[in-house]
C-alpha cells in the first residue's frame, strides 16, 4: 500500500509496485483502492443530514441530501467524481474546493462529472440535465 507520508501525486501513485520496471506481483490492497478510486459505486442517502455530505471517488448516487453534497478535497491529478442524482423532484447541489461555479446545481434525474485537473483544483467536466426515456 502507498505509504501515507507520502500521498500519491496521480491515479498512477496509487499503485507503487508497478512503479518498477520488470516482473513482480500486484499488490492487491492497491489494486482494489485503484480501482474503487474509478469505479466504485458509493450510495448518499442522508435525509436528515444538517451539513454538506462529502463524496468520494468514483460514483456518487445521492438518494437524499437536502443540504448538498461536497466533493472530496483534490488533491489527486486525474481523479474523477461522477454525480448522479435519481430524485424526479429536488436538485442536488454540489460544491467543492478549487471548482470554480461552486455550488453546481444538479437536475432532478440529472448527473455530473468532476475532473481533479491539478492539486487544488476541481472541473466540471459536463452533466446530463435529465437521465434518458426508456
Amino acid at each position: 500500500m502507498a505509504d501515507s507520508a507520502a500521498p500519491p501525486k496521480s491515479l498512477m501513485g496509487l499503485l507503487p509496485s508497478l512503479q518498477s520496471p520488470g516482473f513482480r506481483l500486484v499488490d492487491a490492497g492497491e489494486l482494489y483502492q485503484f480501482l474503487n478510486s474509478l469505479y466504485g459505486v458509493h450510495d448518499i442517502n442522508q435525509p436528515t443530514a444538517t451539513a454538506s455530505v462529502p463524496l468520494v471517488g468514483g460514483i456518487n448516487v445521492v438518494v437524499a441530501a437536502p443540504q448538498g453534497v461536497t466533493l472530496p478535497p483534490p488533491t489527486l491529478p486525474g481523479s474523477i467524481v461522477t454525480v448522479t442524482n435519481p430524485s424526479t423532484t429536488a436538485p442536488v447541489n454540489v460544491a467543492g474546493t478549487g471548482l470554480a461555479d461552486s455550488p453546481v446545481a444538479i437536475a432532478a434525474t440529472g448527473s455530473a462529472q468532476f475532473l481533479c485537473t491539478a492539486a487544488g483544483t476541481w472541473v466540471l467536466l459536463g452533466m446530463i440535465a435529465e437521465a434518458a426515456a426508456p
